[in-house]
Formats: C-alpha cells, sequence, structure tokens
C-alpha cells in the first residue's frame, strides 16, 4: 500500500451532500482525485447505480468491503493518485438492517483526515425528495435519519480515535476552514 498518498475521508449519511462538498472542495484543490466506495465495489456501476449496493445483506455488505480495499489501491496505483477524497460511509442501511463497516477496513484505506458532513436530518430528507436521480433510497422519516446520523457521528468519532487519525465535524458552513486544514496535510 502506498502510505504516501493524501486520503480525506469523507463520510455522512446518504444525502448528505458528500458529493457536492467533494465537488466544492476539488473546485479549490483540483490535484485530489475523487474515490466512491459504492464505484470501488463494482466499477460498472453509475454513480445513480452505487445507491442500489445498499440493498445488500448485511454479510455481502462486509465481503464487497474487501472488492472495495482492493480496487481503492488498484485505482490509486493506476492512476498515480497522490491525493484523494474518498466518499463513502460508515453505515449501510438496507430495508432490514443495518451494517457498520468494520473499522479494519476505513484502517486499510490509510486515511489522512477523517470529514463528517454533519446535515441535520430534516435538511436530508428534503434534499432526498428533491433529488429524482436517485430514487431507490430507502425512505426514512426525520426520527429514523437523526438516529442514524447520531449512530454514524458516534462510529467516526471512535474511529478516528482509534486510528488516531484527525477528525472533523463539518456543518456546511465554513469551507474555508476545512479547505485550510486540508491544504496543511
Amino acid at each position: 500500500m502506498k502510505s504516501d498518498v493524501c486520503s480525506v475521508l469523507v463520510f455522512g449519511l446518504p444525502g448528505s451532500g458528500k458529493t457536492h462538498l467533494i465537488n466544492s472542495l476539488q473546485e479549490k484543490l483540483p490535484h485530489y482525485e475523487r474515490l466512491s466506495g459504492g464505484s470501488l465495489i463494482n466499477a460498472a456501476l453509475t454513480e445513480e447505480q452505487r445507491d442500489s449496493l445498499r440493498a445488500l445483506s448485511s454479510s455481502l455488505v462486509i465481503g464487497n468491503q474487501e472488492i472495495l480495499v482492493f480496487n481503492y489501491w488498484r485505482k490509486i496505483a493506476e492512476d498515480n493518485i497522490s491525493h484523494l477524497f474518498f466518499d463513502g460511509h460508515l453505515m449501510v442501511r438496507s430495508s432490514k438492517e443495518e451494517t457498520i463497516i468494520p473499522l479494519e477496513v476505513i484502517r486499510k484505506l490509510s486515511p489522512r483526515l477523517m470529514v463528517f458532513l454533519d446535515v441535520p436530518a430534516d435538511k436530508i430528507l428534503s434534499q432526498r425528495v428533491a433529488d429524482a436521480s436517485r430514487p431507490d433510497r430507502a425512505s426514512q422519516n426525520v426520527r429514523s435519519l437523526e438516529e442514524e446520523r447520531c449512530a454514524q457521528l458516534g462510529i467516526f468519532t471512535d474511529y478516528g480515535k482509534a486510528l488516531g487519525v484527525d477528525t472533523i465535524v463539518f456543518s456546511g458552513r465554513d469551507i474555508g476552514a476545512l479547505l485550510e486544514k486540508i491544504e496543511k496535510l
């Protein structure tokens, strides 16, 4: 594994705006590439189709994580990537169960910085309703989204501590401070 890669892992609930945040960061930091967890698991999927991966059983979600890690490092090597934003999830919810992505998977991505895009549940819900490009997202109410947000935020905090990696909980308000932190990596 290439330890000199500057990897910024961006987490948050589906529909929180991770892709939008990464696109905004890339405007200021064009030397950063973007890799999506779902796209790494199955390169044949389009951005819109990646959400279908959330319908898998917990055992299949966990099994796919080794594919993700393998393709992450393969893509870095093939494209000679030195700086990247990784768009991923710490928990995958299907209609039947929630699956926490194991700490070891995150460790294998060798993050330099982890960012959690913390968006209020009601805003996520309204963004999901407005996003017709991803109709297969499981419908949730504000209460269940808030529970998932709190759970993922707890996982994020625990993983950052366990890995000894700097973490930022980003509310979307001050992108300048986030850019400053990333530029210092």
